[in-house]
């Protein structure tokens, strides 16, 4: 007849246990920091996307495409996310002065073209490089040339306040060398460079 197997002894349950508690504890945090990662890769090749998508479709079509911060009442955060639109000219907004400011919302109709929300601990901010404050930017436009504006109402002479994007995870504590963050920089032309940055290389995640 033969023998029933034996089951674990407490000690060996017990050492099994912290085996997995240790190994859970060193793979974790590692899964975390890939995940935040690829969000912040993958939120800023979206936004370098619509950037490309807002000025084909500006030279396409002979108009003014803006990319734009999603909420326009939180005061020029970008963090809820951002929208790409087409200034709709009407006889009561013929120049399209400023499709941003609240106050000419009724007269500029808005073609919408894109929306990005965004959620969780993912930003973007808008500043003149990765080290410097955040400048409050509402929108980039793309003219019919493929050119950046300000915004509807600049000509070509007007300078841009910002050079770049900035998208980033501050991981949720105040330790900046492991925030991860990628950076946007364009160019009046209209061409845009996307890299990774670091705090090391400069890089301050977005507040």
């Amino acid at each position: 007849m033969a023998a029933s197997p034996e089951g674990f002894t407490l000690i060996e349950l017990m050492v099994t246990v912290t085996i997995a508690v240790i190994l859970m504890s060193i793979g974790v945090p590692a899964m975390q920091d890939l995940i935040a990662t690829q969000r912040v890769r993958a939120t800023a090749a979206n936004l370098m996307t619509d950037l490309s998508y807002a000025r084909a479709d500006a030279i396409s079509n002979g108009r003014r495409v803006a990319v734009a911060r999603l909420d326009q009442s939180n005061g020029g955060a970008w963090g809820s996310g951002w929208r790409v639109f087409a200034c709709m000219q009407t006889s009561a907004c013929a120049a399209c002065t400023d499709p941003t400011d609240p106050a000419s919302a009724s007269a500029c109709l808005e073609e919408p073209i894109r929306r990005q929300p965004l959620g969780g601990r993912l930003k973007v901010c808008t500043r003149m490089n990765p080290a410097a404050a955040v400048v409050d930017t509402p929108a980039i436009v793309f003219g019919s040339d493929g050119r950046m504006y300000p915004t509807y109402g600049a000509t070509s002479s007007a300078a841009l306040a910002i050079n770049a994007f900035m998208v980033s995870d501050d991981m949720g504590d105040t330790i900046a060398s492991n925030d991860k963050m990628r950076t946007l920089e364009f160019f009046t032309a209209g061409r845009v460079r996307l890299y990774e940055v670091t705090s090391a290389q400069g890089g301050v995640a977005c507040p």
